[in-house]
């Protein structure tokens, strides 16, 4: 049920619990947070991490799917001084239901240092 929020589990700092808004339900679902890593958007079950280098990971925990890591987006190699923040990055469609025929956006900004 829709929406949901991650919320941290009691039981451990990597690990995350779901909550349905709309029940005002607690899942004893827990996901295993990779480490190291942000959560920066979600789209048709898949979660969209991203690492201190700026790679984007999608993972979806409800399939037994391979793990999607998208390539290294090549503006960052144009502003060599930048940093960059990655705020949201969402899907066109389901990978899983057409794996060559969709988008992913990403917002994000640059900060020279």
């Amino acid at each position: 049920m829709l929406p949901m929020l991650m919320i941290p589990s009691e039981k451990s700092a990597e690990k995350r619990k779901l909550y349905s808004v709309v029940a005002n339900r607690v899942y004893p679902f827990e996901l295993t947070m990779l480490n190291k890593k942000r959560c920066c958007g979600s789209s048709y079950g898949w979660l969209a991490t991203v690492d201190a280098d700026n790679i984007i990971t999608w993972v979806n925990p409800f399939k037994d799917v391979a793990p999607i890591i998208l390539p290294w987006i090549d503006i960052y190699m144009q502003y060599k001084d930048c940093e960059f923040n990655i705020h949201k990055v969402t899907l066109s469609v389901d990978p899983i239901t057409s794996p060559d025929d969709y988008v992913v956006a990403a917002i994000y900004t640059n900060r020279g240092v």
